[in-house]
């Protein structure tokens, strides 16, 4: 379902999230709509894209952890 949203309307809540110091992390989907980037990052909105379907060839990362001494 595709809801159209007015600019002045996505405008006004970008001003809004700047205001706050909001930052977005999004992902760029490719058949579906999504938020207006562009101009969030024009607003001075930090906008950071991720993915999340990446695959980590080294497995998972495990801490060192040191015992403590008494």
């Amino acid at each position: 379902m595709r809801i159209d949203i007015p600019v002045e309307a996505v405008a006004d809540a970008g001003q809004t999230l700047a205001q706050a110091g909001v930052s977005i992390v999004s992902t760029v989907p490719i058949d579906i709509p999504s938020i207006p980037i562009p101009l969030f990052h024009e607003m001075g909105i930090n906008v950071s894209l991720l993915n999340d379907s990446i695959y980590g060839s080294l497995g998972p990362i495990k801490p060192k952890v040191r015992a403590l001494q008494s």
